[in-house]
């Protein structure tokens, strides 16, 4: 039988999850493979910090009372239930706009439609990246997003520059944003505008 040292070597998923601000702010931390394993902080740090004395009370638990504790699933487990397919119905008039925007474009219905669920995953990551940002640091509202014309386009136009008076986003946080597959859009002015 394992023993805790055995389950707390194991490198399970941790989800990290604002609270919005309405519920009282902060932060959530979870292990979703264990069931109920969760805790929160002020801080990302502070939530993941007692995620830890959680899991280990947890996991203490479980063996306290002889209960099955599951083991963490290989990351491609997880992927494996993704095929890249999936079905979505519109209304006839915005199939019709998509395929006449794609036509101009060049490009496929399939490619464009991409492009858009892309722009607008990333678009609602930086906003909420930046509502946090301001809401944990309201005595300093700096924020402001202006468009500076620049030789390195986005696909989209002029290239996003976003200034926050804060040095603490990463640029790294938009890099599980950008991997469509198509290699006409190029993220990198978008991730360079807030190094």
């Amino acid at each position: 039988m394992n023993d805790l040292n055995f389950y707390l070597s194991l490198q399970y998923k941790t989800i990290v999850e604002p609270i919005p601000y309405e519920d009282g702010g902060g932060w959530l931390a979870e292990v979703p493979e264990l069931k109920g394993c969760m805790s929160d902080g002020e801080t990302q740090l502070e939530a993941l910090q007692n995620l830890e004395n959680a899991k280990k009370e947890y996991i203490e638990f479980k063996l306290s009372e002889g209960l099955p504790i599951p083991e963490p699933k290989p990351p491609e487990d997880e992927l494996r239930k993704f095929s890249g397919k999936f079905t979505t119905r519109v209304g006839k008039k915005i199939h019709k706009r998509l395929e006449q925007e794609a036509n101009l474009q060049g490009i496929s219905l399939n490619s464009l439609v991409n492009q858009y669920i892309v722009a607008g995953l990333t678009d609602s990551y930086a906003s909420h990246i930046l509502k946090k940002k301001y809401e944990e640091n309201i005595a300093k509202p700096n924020i402001m997003i202006t468009l500076n014309n620049s030789k390195k386009e986005t696909p989209f136009g002029a290239r996003p520059i976003i200034e926050t008076g804060y040095n603490d986003i990463n640029a790294n946080d938009f890099d599980d944003l950008g991997s469509t597959g198509d290699s006409r859009i190029n993220w990198a002015p978008i991730r360079e505008g807030i190094k």
